[in-house]
């Protein structure tokens, strides 16, 4: 299964089994991380693919076996706009974050120097 656009989408590809999951997850893990993973039953952990993409994961075991789940995470961040919302995003971001917290008036460029001196 793989989330697509906010919709669980199912993918053409055989069921993966248990042994297939440990094969695929051991190999990206180090020693630490295997180890936590065998203390805590549950891990999150961070891998990079040269050239392709980065993933934040995070390894459970759940009925016994393995489970994961994957987000790919982009080298280059997209912005807003070029994710053509269909709201103004500048409106709506200084509506929710920038009258309440005045870190982020100051990180982002968008805030009063009133606010700015407070951070």
């Amino acid at each position: 299964m793989a989330r697509i656009y906010g919709k669980l989408v199912r993918l053409d590809f055989p069921r993966l089994t248990p042994k297939d999951i440990e094969d695929l997850v051991y190999p990206v893990l180090d020693t630490r991380q295997r180890q936590e993973l065998m203390d805590k039953w549950e891990l999150d952990f961070s891998y990079s693919i040269a050239g392709v993409s980065r993933f934040r994961g995070n390894i459970m075991r759940q009925r016994g076996t393995l489970a994961v789940a994957l987000r790919v995470i982009p080298y280059e961040i997209p912005t807003i706009e070029s994710l053509k919302p269909e709201f103004d995003t500048t409106e709506v971001f200084r509506a929710k974050f920038l009258k309440s917290d005045p870190l982020l008036s100051r990180v982002s460029g968008f805030g009063t120097e009133e606010k700015s001196k407070k951070a």
